[in-house]
């Protein structure tokens, strides 16, 4: 690993990054900026166990406060880059959105699942991610180039819209291939209006919470807590 590289991932796990990886996404877009830098934070165990039932106003509010956290950690390792000399985009690059789950496939730190989220070896789903463009020259960590989910489909049966396709992640899928944005949105958005329970509460998270990766942080977490 070359100097400028640990120095980035020092930073970053010192500002709260679990994993962290780089990755050529070059060819991507029309930019000088040939790295993505994506970086993983684990939500909260006991998240999981509530999400496998239904969603709270507690686990939604736990899953947004996360977010600030996560760009905190995007926010340091940028100006490091940038006291370096090197130019740095976080969020969107002009008006061609680059997925944080393009840049973290190609950093190597999961794959695509059914339930359309990134999927961690470490975590599961039960991530919050962001990432970050650069042209500063960093070593590219190997992709992952295919779907680990295998013939597994919890998530597809137990969706509450039906709007898990069930098909296997590809590098370079069209975006629509594993989930139906709008059916999904549609669902929350109907329940809302028939239960005051769900009065607040958009984000649904069983897809995530019932990934066997996702029950396997929890399985190891609550073993560990023991």
């Amino acid at each position: 690993m070359t100097e400028l590289k640990k120095e980035l991932f020092e930073i970053l796990k010192a500002n709260g990054a679990e994993l962290m990886g780089v990755g050529d996404i070059e060819g991507i877009l029309d930019t000088d900026m040939k790295r993505g830098v994506a970086v993983v934070m684990h939500l909260p165990v006991d998240m999981v166990e509530v999400l496998k039932d239904h969603p709270t106003d507690e686990t939604q509010a736990t899953y947004a406060a996360f977010r600030p956290h996560i760009e905190a950690i995007v926010a340091a390792g940028a100006d490091f880059l940038r006291s370096k000399g090197y130019n740095v985009v976080t969020g969107m690059l002009g008006d061609k959105p680059l997925s944080h789950k393009t840049v973290a496939t190609r950093a190597g730190l999961g794959w695509v699942g059914k339930n359309n989220i990134l999927v961690t070896k470490e975590f599961g789903s039960a991530i919050r991610l962001s990432s970050m463009l650069t042209d500063a020259p960093l070593e590219a960590d190997e992709p992952i180039t295919e779907s680990k989910c295998g013939a597994c489909d919890l998530c597809v049966k137990l969706c509450p819209a039906n709007a898990l396709t069930g098909k296997l992640w590809e590098p370079g899928l069209e975006k629509g291939a594993l989930a139906d944005d709008v059916v999904c949105l549609g669902f929350a958005k109907e329940r809302q209006e028939k239960d005051p329970y769900y009065k607040n509460i958009m984000m649904c998270g069983k897809c995530y919470a019932v990934c066997p990766y996702t029950q396997g942080y929890h399985n190891r977490m609550k073993k560990e807590n023991q």
